[in-house]
């Protein structure tokens, strides 16, 4: 484990080097978009509200503020983020440096995690007892895994090439790394399986194995992309029900009846018995596994669920919006990349990656039947609105429904693959008795037979034509020989087009590519006639571990590197990376010293739209847009009525305009700007901008808050800054008309501390209604000299709060949401509950003896 760990360790600062080189000329950061837009905008708000010792519940610069903690995106309960802010603060400070390599430390996380599933999955157990159906602990404890002979040469090296060939493939080093919270899901992927692996398989592991795989559930949510765990929940329990069913098939159960004689109706009952028992053991794993998961992470799951439905886009998106996906021709970058011109290619998985994987099917499909049909179910299911799988996902598959951009769900048939791959490499690198005897027992299996006329027969020491031994399925030389030959013609194609045509934009990238394919296709056609040659009738690899051979230890070696240069050479120059330089940092946007505004100091909003860009949280400029999947439906519809009413009831006092400006409404011209796209833009400061805090003296009543703005759309001259538009029953009567008195009537004070505390200072001659740009989101509470007073909802979606006359009142306005609360104290439960229970099995178990 040591000398992988090593490894592994070591490819992943190759790969990552020119993001934290010294030399600033070789220095690269992640491009421009989605990574520092979104992520590290928000990590960065994050990060700097818990380092003030506080929770970022509230953000006030995006969307004219909304519920931070509730948006999953933002990972505000992910633990590599918390340990993450800690190491930056100590070295330094939080940055987009900080992120990125909170996002490349993921990288090394998940070769890790993959080594470790694949070294579990392949390491045969003699005389392990099966936990299914029954689920009885065995009559005596089970001993700890062994690897039998062999075991090092075949389970090591393929636990190391199928960590390589997952992290480092064209899905993992495609677009998820400028997604952040894709990344951070998928992670958990190999621990889900691990724990889910080890309860079917291992006694030991009956309940633990669950847990483990219902926290990396819970670990997987907090990264904050809600479909790859939806994805990778389905998946483990596909995986739970197969090998949980395959633990006691129908044929071992026959057996075990016409040993101890059993027929008639008592066998009858048995097999009901018997059914029953394993189907409850299945799901009693699977719900398990869901409930301890959905339990861990409640402190997120229930207020992004809160969020979710008052969203706009659960509002407005449906199917023809979700079933994007893959077309056919797209998977033919499963062989060449940069197909299309294409900026990534998820699916390719390296030359070798993807032969040995259709090598290990082709062997034995029977046993792989789970990695094929996940491989098949998974890129259908890609194809989104192209295949009727996702439609029959989407209908009947709870959460489907609620995501877009079908693609992502290639991650679990690259994931399949992979295991594919390295079960192939493990077939090939194991003595020929190891094989014939222990193949099958990787996976809780029992062993399976060679027949002389498998197609496997040639590649155990069977004598093939010539009387020679072939130590390779023939089939797989004849993949691996087809492989370079299409390539090599496809490269010859591409380059005549492309010196013909010089339509280098179109062709050059990707005849690049296949070049760089074709080469790799060649150097892995020459290992494999290599270590045909160099193995020897007792062993396939005898020669290649340190028997002596021409081979010795270069074989393993010599593929190692093939395939390293082949996934990073791709990996290494996507267009993920671009060089470190002013250009390509986010700079200022023009006027920030006017817009920008500390927590403590908001008392108006912006209208960036053209000038800011949706960069609020970015530059703390409190943006009435943003940016995010889960805006707010009601302040949504807000910024979509006339614009001289969303300025007034949102408290603008800065526009960033292209257009004129509407005539009604008095404005200044400030400055002139050109936004992050070079386009020029004016900005305004309105002269009479409505103040953030607000006394409104009359008001019209509507049922709910959409009949409000539809009245704010139909009736254009009703004055909004005199007269609240609401849709709850007031506790007393307004006066229907501002009091003369304006110096006794105003807020006197508008102190925050947080975007989650106002406190004001409120004199009134008369009964008013106190408005404010605030999103009326459950959680906000107000009271009144200490007194709880119900809020009032105003405008279609904004706070009001009813203020009796009186002098020199203080009106507080509190976001403490009853989701996260209960969220939390569920969380904190379901913790003490799982770390008590294996710790008092851990203890229990080494009281009594038991390993």
């Amino acid at each position: 484990m040591g000398f992988a760990v090593l490894i592994l360790t070591a490819l992943w600062v190759i790969f990552f080097w020119r993001l934290w080189t010294p030399t600033t000329g070789d220095r690269v950061i992640f491009q421009k978009g989605d990574f520092p837009l979104h992520y590290f905008s928000y990590s960065d708000y994050q990060v700097e509200r818990m380092l003030d010792g506080e929770i970022p519940l509230w953000n006030p610069y995006n969307y004219g503020g909304d519920p931070f903690a509730a948006n999953v995106q933002w990972a505000v309960w992910y633990p590599p983020r918390w340990i993450a802010a800690g190491v930056a603060h100590v070295f330094g400070e939080w940055g987009i440096e900080a992120l990125q390599f909170e996002v490349a430390a993921h990288y090394w996380l998940i070769s890790l995690l993959m080594y470790a599933f694949l070294r579990v999955l392949f390491t045969a157990a003699k005389n392990r007892k099966k936990t299914l159906p029954g689920d009885s602990e065995p009559d005596s404890p089970s001993p700890r895994l062994e690897r039998e002979a062999g075991g090092e040469v075949g389970v090591r090296f393929p636990a190391l090439i199928g960590a390589i060939l997952w992290t480092y493939g064209g899905y993992m080093t495609g677009y998820p790394m400028l997604q952040a919270s894709i990344i951070e899901s998928v992670a958990w992927l190999p621990l889900m399986l691990l724990g889910a692996h080890l309860s079917v398989t291992d006694p030991r592991w009956r309940v633990r194995g669950i847990l483990l795989a219902g926290g990396a559930m819970a670990i997987s949510f907090f990264g904050g992309h809600t479909q790859t765990t939806v994805q990778m929940t389905y998946f483990t329990a596909a995986y739970i029900a197969y090998f949980g069913w395959q633990q006691s098939s129908p044929q071992r159960h026959k057996e075990h009846r016409e040993k101890q004689g059993k027929s008639g109706e008592s066998q009858k009952q048995e097999d009901s018995g018997h059914w029953i028992a394993k189907l409850r053991a299945i799901g009693w794993r699977i719900g398990l596994m869901g409930i301890t998961g959905a339990a861990i992470s409640a402190v997120q799951l229930i207020p992004a669920i809160e969020l979710t439905r008052r969203s706009y886009r659960a509002e407005t998106y449906h199917y023809a919006d979700k079933a994007t996906g893959y077309t056919s021709p797209e998977f033919a970058q499963v062989i060449w990349p940069h197909l299309f011109s294409a900026e990534y290619w998820p699916l390719y998985l390296g030359v070798a990656g993807f032969l040995f994987a259709l090598a290990a099917i082709w062997r034995d499909p029977k046993r792989h039947a789970f990695w094929i049909g996940t491989i098949i179910v998974a890129l259908w299911l890609a194809m989104g609105g192209y295949s009727m799988v996702y439609d029959v996902f989407y209908v009947f598959a709870p959460g489907v429904n609620t995501f877009r951009e079908q693609e992502r769900a290639a991650s679990l048939a690259v994931f399949a693959l992979v295991v594919l791959a390295a079960d192939q490499i493990r077939y090939l690198f194991a003595p020929r008795d190891y094989v014939k005897t222990s193949d099958a027992e990787a996976y809780g299996d029992t062993p399976l037979p060679i027949r002389p006329d498998s197609p496997l027969s040639n590649s155990v020491g069977e004598r093939g034509r010539g009387g020679e031994i072939s130590p390779i399925p023939m089939h797989g030389v004849g993949l691996a020989r087809a492989h370079l030959i299409l390539t090599g013609i496809v490269y010859l194609v591409i380059t005549v087009i492309l010196n013909v045509t010089h339509d280098h934009a179109i062709t050059s990238g990707f005849a690049h590519a296949v070049g760089l394919v074709a080469l790799i296709s060649l150097l892995f056609n020459g290992w494999l006639i290599w270590f045909r040659h160099d193995t020897q009738p007792d062993s396939l690899l005898s020669n290649s571990v340190g028997e002596g051979g021409r081979g010795g230890e270069v074989l393993p070696i010599a593929l190692l590197l093939i395939i390293i240069v082949d996934l990073f050479s791709f990996g290494m120059h996507s267009p993920n990376f671009i060089a470190d330089n002013e250009f390509n940092r986010i700079q200022p946007p023009d006027n920030l010293d006017l817009l920008q505004q500390d927590i403590e100091e908001i008392a108006w909003q912006v209208d960036g739209a053209v000038g800011i860009q949706s960069y609020g949280t970015y530059w703390r400029i409190p943006d009435i847009y943003g940016t995010g999947p889960f805006r707010l439906s009601s302040l949504e519809k807000l910024r979509q009525i006339r614009v001289d009413r969303r300025w007034e009831v949102l408290a603008v006092r800065y526009a960033t305009m292209i257009a004129e400006t509407p005539d009604n409404v008095p404005v200044e011209t400030i400055s002139e700007g050109v936004n992050y796209e070079g386009q020029a833009y004016t900005l305004y400061e309105l002269t009479d901008p409505r103040p953030y805090a607000h006394l409104v003296y009359d008001a019209r009543q509507f049922a709910d808050p959409d009949a409000a703005r539809e009245f704010m759309i139909t009736e254009p001259y009703i004055t909004l800054r005199e007269i609240a538009l609401v849709a709850n029953d007031l506790p007393f009567d307004l006066p229907g008309a501002r009091p003369a008195n304006a110096d006794a009537n105003r807020v006197i004070a508008l102190n925050r501390t947080m975007p989650e505390y106002v406190e004001m200072q409120v004199s009134t001659e008369a009964n008013a209604l106190l408005t404010l740009p605030v999103a009326n989101y459950p959680g906000w509470q107000a009271q009144v000299n200490g007194r709880d007073v119900n809020i009032i909802d105003t405008y279609g979606g904004l706070i009001a709060i009813p203020i009796a006359a009186g002098t020199d009142q203080i009106v507080t306005l509190h976001f403490v949401p009853q989701s996260v609360i209960a969220g939390g104290i569920i969380s904190a439960v379901a913790l003490i509950v799982v770390v008590g229970y294996i710790v008092g099995t851990i203890i229990y178990k080494r009281s009594t003896g038991e390993r």
